[in-house]
């Protein structure tokens, strides 16, 4: 048993499709994943969006960029990328303003895993002084969506999510268009799931309201992996129920008592009490960002305890 709040993304993405004609869904392959690394291949396809929310390619974009430095073999390795085949190809500063023309093509966007290709996009435009920018809120990241949508995957690779949707597996990945094609697919499928999922929240019978009395981030010293957000609820019920931070979830023990607990409770309810007493606190806006922040400072500060 376990519970995601899935309104906030299902309106947003549904919102944004409501609103356009066309999105581009666009993917690159990188020099690396520091905060510098470089484009080496910028793929982006312009899809109509019909009354459906099913898409249908219009164009595409897609072109090999030279970074101006030696490709690691561990890059070529996992892109297929060889130095030869971007030796002579238009260099970043060159190739920008066609990238911003196209991009321009549309208002909303989609990726998997978003920041990343947002923030390597954005970082070459600010390299070269272009004043473009792709405008995060515009652009629909599959990655949280899948989280949503398909709770009981042990990955949310593109890749293990295209195989639980498609057993065909028709895609060749770490290929930006091939990426493309199936992010698409994803995109499309996850539009069918909210409005499936938003149906059945409507349909819910109610829910008691739950009082938030306090939240605290533990790691299990003997389970490391297991980190949480246990919330202290009504009459001083502690860990019952609780944020799952690397599943980003909510779940629950499984005991009687806790299992009942978590299906009587209105968990919106309760998500937005957490949210409001700490999300100021620890720089988040949704629980993804709170118990990612949460867990980092705490790690932060036990290392420091432990230096001093």
């Amino acid at each position: 048993m376990s519970w995601r709040n899935i309104e906030p993304n299902a309106y947003a993405v549904l919102n944004l499709l409501s609103e356009a004609e066309s999105i581009i869904v666009l993917d690159t392959e990188t020099t690396g994943l520091a905060k510098n690394a470089k484009i080496i291949q910028f793929s982006a396809i312009r899809y109509k969006i019909n009354a459906d929310f099913s898409l249908e390619q219009i164009d595409f974009f897609d072109t090999y960029i030279n970074p101006d430095e030696k490709l690691k073999a561990k890059i070529t390795e996992i892109t297929g990328i060889s130095q030869d085949m971007i030796e002579k190809c238009p260099k970043e500063d060159i190739i920008a303003k066609d990238i911003v023309a196209y991009l321009s093509k549309a208002s909303i966007y989609a990726a998997h895993n978003a920041p990343f290709d947002i923030d390597k996009i954005n970082a070459m435009f600010e390299r070269i002084g272009i004043e473009f920018c792709l405008p995060a809120p515009k652009v629909i990241d599959t990655l949280p969506c899948a989280r949503d949508c398909f709770p009981d995957l042990d990955s949310y690779k593109l890749q293990d999510i295209v195989e639980n949707i498609d057993t065909e597996n028709q895609f060749r990945y770490h290929n930006s268009l091939e990426d493309i094609k199936a992010t698409a697919l994803v995109l499309e499928q996850e539009v069918k799931k909210y409005q499936q999922l938003l149906e059945n929240i409507y349909a819910q019978p109610f829910k008691r309201t739950a009082h938030l009395n306090w939240a605290s981030c533990n790691i299990n010293t003997r389970a490391k992996s297991q980190q949480r957000i246990k919330l202290n609820i009504d009459e001083d019920l502690y860990g019952n129920i609780f944020w799952d931070i690397p599943k980003k979830r909510w779940d629950c023990k499984r005991d009687k008592k806790s299992t009942q607990l978590f299906a009587e409770i209105n968990m919106t309810n309760l998500e937005e009490q957490v949210l409001h007493r700490y999300g100021h606190r620890y720089n988040a806006s949704n629980m993804d960002e709170l118990g990612a922040n949460w867990l980092r400072e705490k790690k932060e500060k036990e290392k420091n305890k432990k230096s001093a």
